[in-house]
């Protein structure tokens, strides 16, 4: 008999099918180290973390555009040793496996040094969530004395001009939370300082912009018309805790800064001082901040204006605030903890389709491909848009029962689903399905108001796009079919939303992914979870 070989992506996501390390001696021994392969938006301080346990590293340089880096180590025997070591152990950042190999480089030489400046740039990307001047205000009056901001759109993204009324207090800032997020998983910052030695402000608003020096200024006519977004709690710094939407987008852990498992940082404080340009800010200031240690960590800012009022609580551990359910997302993972696909096991094998999965999943993120694994069909691959995302559903649908089991979710080691190629089993071929272009996508827009309503599964479900021919009983009776309705309430007088309770959770996700885009009548009604209670 004949054995028919599988795709990687139809093999059940495991551990125990690992690759072989590859390593590159090519070029003999060398205190100076070629990385390859990097994850997208990979920074110095993750590979200083991985790299710290070997030795003093002296420098890195990072060249993004190809994914790769150059790290100096302090001598032969540190390189020697982190090669050894990773030629039986897989190396890897942020779960994606990375290559090393000696370098004909002598040195690194680092990039020259950002000019110093009181104002700085900052990019904000990852935006599920709508980011305020105020927002802005309490992230970064931590670091001093905030005079004036200005937001604006540039190139389709979304940033902002903050002026501090010293280099210090704005050097400190960029040092400190560069690469961090204002909520959990996404707005991420990007900080540059900014050319400009003053902002000229015009208006006092909480949308576009705001002179804190001279609070007399009027406000532009569109300020009214602002929506709020949630703010920061001034209790907690950054939002810990907090019941708005940094800590409530329906993402399990609590929002707020993402702040380094202590191992790794501690990792980094041994390898690497702050940037050079910095050394003449940092005097006077707690003796950990010349060192990574205190520098990427929101714990080692004690030292600096307006963080002496912390709450020790936070400096207590890093990896966990008060009253937070899970881990924090890590600064050296991006806020992620994977990549944009997920593994999902123990599904019902009879019963799943690519189309339950998507309707399930898309309640949490827009899901771009589906693979049920035709010798596995209790398991299947899940690719959506973005890691955060993939995140946010894995928090939410861990655990999540359907057609009488509880699905497990955890992150994938693949970074996208592959289709079909032609000619394969056509048995098979109906087992995965590309919805990159559905119309059913519920977040296609940054920004989109359906993350303020994400919210784990619950027995309560909303329906909207309601046809009005519909009658009470029509519509108990279409639901009946998927369980026992307790409670149906219109909401409007058009009728065309309405809330709908079940016994148990389990009844609820089964109307949903059954009735997602039902037809009923002249419209295609619409279900996801609600938060609210009947």
């Amino acid at each position: 008999f004949a054995l028919n070989k599988r795709p990687a992506d139809q093999v059940a996501d495991s551990s125990l099918f690992g690759k072989r390390p590859k390593m590159d001696h090519a070029n003999g021994p060398s205190k100076v180290l070629h990385c390859r392969n990097l994850p997208p938006r990979c920074d110095e301080q993750e590979i200083i973390a991985l790299c710290a346990p070997f030795g003093l590293v002296r420098n890195v340089l990072v060249l993004m555009e190809r994914r790769q880096a150059f790290v100096e180590m302090q001598d032969e025997n540190a390189a020697m040793a982190l090669m050894a070591h990773f030629s039986q152990a897989m190396p890897n950042i942020r779960n994606h496996a990375v290559f090393f190999g000696y370098s004909s480089r002598e040195r690194v030489t680092a990039p020259p040094p950002e000019p110093l400046n009181n104002i700085l740039l900052v990019t904000i990307n990852n935006l599920l969530y709508p980011v305020t001047v105020d927002v802005l205000h309490q992230v970064f009056s931590k670091f001093g004395n905030v005079l004036r901001i200005v937001t604006f759109n540039k190139s389709g993204k979304f940033q902002a001009l903050i002026e501090y009324p010293d280099e210090r207090s704005a050097a400190a800032a960029k040092l400190t939370i560069d690469g961090q997020n204002i909520y959990a998983g996404c707005c991420t910052l990007k900080i540059d300082f900014s050319t400009l030695k003053t902002l000229q402000v015009k208006f006092n608003n909480d949308t576009k912009s705001r002179d804190y020096t001279n609070p007399t200024l009027p406000s532009s006519g569109d300020a009214s018309k602002a929506t709020a977004a949630p703010a920061l709690s001034m209790g907690m710094p950054f939002g810990a805790g907090s019941t708005s939407l940094l800590s409530n987008p329906g993402i399990g852990y609590m929002g707020g800064m993402g702040l380094a498992p202590q191992g790794n940082m501690q990792a980094a404080s041994m390898s690497m001082q702050a940037p050079n340009q910095f050394a003449p800010l940092m005097g006077g200031m707690n003796p950990g901040l010349n060192q990574l240690t205190g520098g990427p960590s929101i714990m080692g800012m004690q030292g600096m204006s307006g963080m002496s009022s912390m709450p020790s609580a936070m400096m207590q551990s890093p990896m966990q605030m008060p009253g937070s359910t899970s881990n924090l997302p890590s600064v050296l993972g991006g806020g992620g903890g994977g990549g944009p696909v997920l593994i999902v096991s123990n599904l019902d094998a009879d019963s799943i389709t690519p189309d339950i999965v998507f309707t399930l999943f898309g309640v949490y993120g827009d899901v771009m491909r589906v693979k049920v694994l035709y010798n596995k069909k209790d398991n299947a691959l899940v690719q959506m848009a973005n890691a955060q995302q993939a995140e946010i559903a894995r928090t939410h649908l861990n655990g999540c029962p359907l057609f009488g089991k509880r699905i497990n979710v955890n992150p994938s080691k693949y970074t996208e689903v592959s289709l079909p190629k032609a000619g394969m089993n056509e048995n098979a071929s109906h087992l995965t399905k590309d919805f990159s272009t559905s119309t059913l996508h519920r977040f296609k827009q940054p920004g989109s108001k359906n993350y303020a309503h994400i919210c784990p599964p619950g027995v309560v479900l909303h329906i909207s796009n309601l046809p009005p021919s519909v009658s009470v009983d029509e519509l108990t009776g279409l639901l009946a079919q998927f369980g026992a309705v307790q409670n149906l309430k219109y909401l409007g007088t058009d009728r065309k939303m309405a809330l709908v309770q079940f016994p148990d959770v389990e009844q609820s996700v089964t109307a949903l992914v059954s009735l997602h885009n039902y037809r009923l009548a002249e419209s295609n009604i619409r279900v996801s979870f609600s938060k609210s209670q009947l």
